[in-house]
């Protein structure tokens, strides 16, 4: 049986079109916050080369689809893949996109 009434987490990965200054990493996590005001702090893992969000399984979707039209001036981000481990999208990132290093704001 699957999990009744319960949500399951889930984590996006998404490329970075450049590297951002930590000014644009902050006004990107200010988006987010705004956009998503149920996401915590530690939902956001800033990578050299990508960025992994915490979702549901009942809002991954949406996040997959509607995180890569925020974007500030030439700064964008695509959704790469999604997962319920984090480990394997920090792989991932770390393995077809170049070190795997996370960012502190």
């Amino acid at each position: 049986m699957g999990r009744v009434g319960k949500k399951r987490k889930r984590y996006v990965l998404f490329t970075l079109g450049s590297e951002p200054s930590s000014e644009i990493r902050e006004e990107f996590t200010r988006l987010l916050f705004k956009r998503y005001p149920a996401l915590s702090k530690t939902a956001v893992v800033w990578l050299t080369n990508g960025v992994i969000l915490r979702a549901d399984s009942a809002s991954f979707k949406e996040m997959r689809e509607e995180v890569p039209q925020l974007h500030l001036g030439d700064f964008r981000v695509n959704a790469l893949s999604s997962s319920g481990s984090i480990s394997k999208l920090k792989r991932l990132a770390g393995g077809s996109l170049g070190r795997d290093e996370v960012l502190q704001l």
